[in-house]
């Protein structure tokens, strides 16, 4: 059996990698809640600020309700380890067409990643600006 861990109502699963990068990790994790599949972003505000991610927390939870974007499920600082734990809805990726939806709109085809959707979330902060041609 895998070796867990919680945070808030969150199950964590640290060796069930989704992705990496500079500022932390992408887990695959369990909202003990309701039993839904999310994705834990694991933030070290060593490496980032923290305001900058308090920052993305609250854009996630202005355009949450948008179709194309990620859904924000909690989020949770665990100062002691200079964490800040960011989770949302899980998605998958389309390998024929590239696209991403909602776990729950595809079926047991092709792989599985959370899917940070940065360009249409900064288009959400300027509702304005059209895409880049």
């Amino acid at each position: 059996m895998a070796r867990t861990y919680i945070v808030d109502r969150f199950e964590i699963n640290p060796d069930d990698i989704l992705g990496t990068g500079g500022f932390g990790q992408v887990l695959r994790s369990l909202d003990k809640s309701n039993g839904e599949l999310v994705a834990a972003k694991v933030i070290d505000t060593k490496r980032m600020r923290r305001e900058k991610i308090l920052q993305e927390i609250q854009l996630m939870e202005r355009v949450g309700g948008h179709s194309g974007v990620v859904g924000l499920r909690g989020a949770q600082e665990v100062a002691e380890l200079h964490q800040i734990f960011i989770f949302m809805e899980l998605a998958q990726v389309c390998e024929a067409s590239g696209q991403s939806r909602p776990l729950e709109s595809w079926g047991e085809e092709g792989g599985v990643r959370m899917v940070g959707r940065r360009r249409e979330l900064n288009r959400a902060r300027r509702p304005n600006s059209s895409p880049p041609t």
